[in-house]
């Protein structure tokens, strides 16, 4: 359904630019026919992602005009909403994994503590004279 109706708003655009195309050189032109074939077909593949997955939110953000300008700049090739949703999917999933590593993180600092109360740890002093005694063993052989 929507390549029906995508194809005259691409023939149109097409038809528009051959002209201007057909003047230039062919490495040009193709490169000019390319860049319009891409851009409707993100278009068309991003239609068709918000058909099968709606959007329900608007976000509205303010910017300085030089973030806005250098972020459209590099995201010309791409629409700037599956641009913005790609970076918040990212953030959510480098928050998730920030509280799965903390989580283990607090686990085992708790096991420390625990493993001394059931008499499994050893003390620094333990520790201290056991290194103690490495330490001397490989500086005599040495």
């Amino acid at each position: 359904m929507l390549r029906v109706h995508a194809a005259p708003v691409i023939l149109t655009r097409v038809a528009a630019i051959l002209p201007r195309v057909l003047s230039r050189s062919v490495s040009v032109a193709i490169g000019e026919l390319h860049g319009v074939m891409k851009t409707y077909m993100l278009g068309w593949y991003q239609a068709a992602a918000d058909l099968i997955m709606p959007k329900q939110a608007v976000f509205t953000m303010k910017l300085e005009s030089d973030l806005h300008a250098e972020f459209m700049a590099e995201a010309a090739h791409r629409p700037v909403s599956q641009v913005l949703r790609e970076l918040m999917r990212e953030f959510v999933q480098r928050q998730r994994e920030a509280r799965e590593y903390d989580e283990f993180l607090r686990r085992k600092v708790e096991a420390g503590p625990a493993s001394m109360q059931a008499g499994q740890g050893h003390s620094n002093d333990e520790v201290e004279a056991e290194f103690a005694a490495r330490r001397a063993k490989l500086t005599s052989r040495a």
